[in-house]
This record gives structure tokens, sequence and C-alpha cells, in this order.
């Protein structure tokens, strides 16, 4: 029976719908009758998705280093995970790959780490030490026994504010070409999906996965809002729907033109964010210190930007963490540490002489451009 393929995962024949969803190594297919919406599908397969990676792999006794091959063979839906995992674990396995699992104890390991620390920075000692201790979630149940429990993460230090300048992000996204990139011997595209992608973030501050993950289906731009699914990295949000504002529906309409859906290759867009940024750099009316942040910066610091313009706007961390779709506040004062609340402006501002005129330009000391809304309003679109 032919059937066409109507969205990711799903499938249309005369008899009625299918949903397949794979996830390491397993596939799993469910029939729907006609009618049946997208969203409910597509529900259905994120579920599955998540069941299937709960499933655990059954124990087997042996070594640690064929334990590191069991661990990764569970990340094989996971490609970028599992490399970096394989190359954390490989630093393990040249320690204790010999021994049996349950022969490793705290002591061993905090010492190995300790060893770690004299050449790497506290924060890659504490991924080497999540990994290890994903390790035995994974194969063990996050019941079961874990030395990891006991070796306390390094003390990080305070990490720098991430956040760009509004009217910066705005030169660096004027920089990228309309044009998309074409294949050899055919024309450029005549949008860029790229450009497209990057405005949706800086404008609504979705992670390059959401917006990965989203369909024609989540958009409702006559209501100003979309639907964001759950995310799969970390304990992001339940997904449900979010509010955005009229800036981010001229975005997403920019990016329904040029058919931006879909996955994209993450390491494509930073060569297009780099060159943008370079050619930032190198305009006359560039400052230094403008300059200095374009050396560093990143396409994930629009999402920190978009943060810190929420909170200053807001005044409220919840709302602030509700519309990024985080699940904890303190993953929420990561993105906002350059941001200044609403209230505390307030009270600086009644400490101000009489008379004296109020400043219109923002927090970052520029004027708004991007992310700027009519002063004296604290209303989130």
């Amino acid at each position: 029976m032919k059937r066409t393929k109507i969205a990711e995962g799903i499938w249309k024949d005369a008899s009625g719908l299918s949903g397949v969803v794979k996830a390491r190594g397993i596939q799993r297919e469910r029939r729907f009758p006609l009618g049946t919406s997208l969203r409910t599908i597509q529900d259905w397969r994120e579920r599955e998705r998540l069941a299937i990676k709960d499933q655990r792999p059954r124990a087997k006794r042996g070594t640690f280093a064929q334990d590191i091959d069991r661990y990764l063979d569970t990340l094989g839906d996971r490609p970028r995970r599992k490399k970096e995992r394989t190359q954390q674990l490989a630093w393990w396995a040249q320690r204790f790959g010999r021994l049996r699992r349950d022969e490793i104890d705290a002591p061993m390991i905090r010492a190995a780490l300790v060893e770690l620390r004299e050449t790497r920075s506290a924060s890659t000692c504490n991924k080497y030490r999540i990994a290890l201790s994903h390790l035995w979630h994974t194969l063990d149940g996050r019941d079961a026994r874990n030395p990891l429990r006991d070796v306390k993460a390094f003390d990080e230090p305070e990490p720098e504010p991430r956040n760009l300048p509004p009217d910066l992000v705005t030169r660096i996204l004027d920089a990228m070409r309309d044009n998309g990139q074409g294949l050899k011997g055919q024309r450029r595209a005549r949008g860029s999906k790229t450009k497209a992608r990057f405005r949706v973030m800086a404008t609504t501050g979705l992670a390059p996965a959401s917006i990965m993950r989203l369909t024609p289906a989540d958009l409702h731009l006559d209501a100003q809002a979309i639907y964001v699914r759950r995310r799969q990295k970390g304990k992001g949000a339940a997904g449900g729907l979010v509010p955005i504002r009229a800036e981010a529906v001229a975005a997403f309409r920019a990016f329904i033109a040029v058919d931006a859906f879909g996955p994209w290759s993450t390491h494509s867009a930073r060569m297009v964010w780099k060159r943008a940024c370079v050619a930032v750099a190198r305009q006359q009316t560039t400052t230094e210190e403008e300059r200095r942040l374009l050396i560093c910066a990143r396409p994930y610091d629009l999402r920190h930007t978009f943060g810190t313009f929420l909170l200053e706007r807001t005044g409220s961390l919840e709302t602030t963490r509700e519309l990024l779709q985080q699940r904890s506040l303190k993953t929420t004062k990561r993105y906002i540490r350059a941001a200044i609340p609403a209230h505390l402006r307030a009270a600086i501002e009644r400490t101000e002489p009489a008379g004296k005129p109020a400043d219109t330009q923002n927090a970052t000391g520029q004027q708004g451009t991007l992310l700027d809304i009519p002063p004296g309003s604290d209303r989130v679109h």
C-alpha cells in the first residue's frame, strides 16, 4: 500500500495515518485513523521517544571498559553527545578500564579528578565527573549505588554575562547575506534560512534545538503565540503555548517564506555568525568595546540577550523563566547576569534630582533597536 510522508515521522495511506519514532536503535509505529490531528501524533511520538530513552540495558558483569561501550551504545541517537562522552570516558578508561565497576570507589574518583584539575579548568573537570555519573545512572538506575554522590564538584568561577547590546545584534544580523547558500553550479537561494533562524532566536529567545523542532502547525501568528515542545536537553520545561511579540511574528513570517523548518548544521550556522561578526568588527563605526564583544560572541548569546531584555522589561524572574522555557530559576539566573530589574532601576530613578531629563537609552547603554518597546511599558507580548 503506497503511503506519503506528510511530516517528520508521520505517514499517510488510504486507510489512515502512521506515526513512527526511532531512538537508540529501537523503532515503534502506531496507526491513527484519518482525520487525527498532527499535534496528537507528534505528542505520541514525543512520549514514545522519551519512553525508549528511559529504558535501561540489562546490567552485565565485566570490566569498566566494557561498561563504557554499553553506555555509549545507548547514545546512538545522540551523535554529538556520544562524541563528547566518548572523549571524556576515554580518559576514565585509562585509569579504571581493567577494573570492575564495583571496585571503583569515591576516593579513587576524587584522586583522579584532583590530578585532572592540575591541567584542566574546574568546568571541564565537572563535565568529566558528570559523564561518569551519567554512566552509572544509565546502566544501573538513579536509585542504585553511585560513588559520584560522595564526590563533590569543583567550585567554578562566576560566569561572565553573555548578553549583547541590542543594536549590536541588529548590526550582526544585517551583516549576514540576504541570499542563501547555493549548491555547486546553482544560483543562491533567494532567502537565507540561517539569517531567518537567527532572527527568530533573537526575537523569541528560543534555543536552536527548539527552533529545529517547530512545524507550521506550531505557529499561531494571528494570535501572537507559538507551541514550543518539551526540550530533550537537561530539565527543560514541559511544552506549551508561548506568547510572542509583534517583532517575533515578523521574524517568523520571514522564517516561513524561506521554509527554514527542520534541523540544520549548527557548525555552518556558527560560520555564518562568525563571518558577520568579523564584518561588523571591521566597520569604522565599531568601538573597541564592541570589537571585544564580537571576538567572543556566539549565536547562543542571543538567548542570553533576550533573557536580559525580559527581566529588565517585566521585573519578574519567574516570568522570565517561563518565557525562556526553563524549569529552574537557578538556570534562568545564569542567563540574566547583566540585567537590571525594573524595580531597582525605578528605585534609582526616584533618587534623581527633580527636573532632570530621563535617559531614554536601555540598560546596555545603547539605543533600543531589535528588542525595543515603548518606554514605560512592562508588558511582554
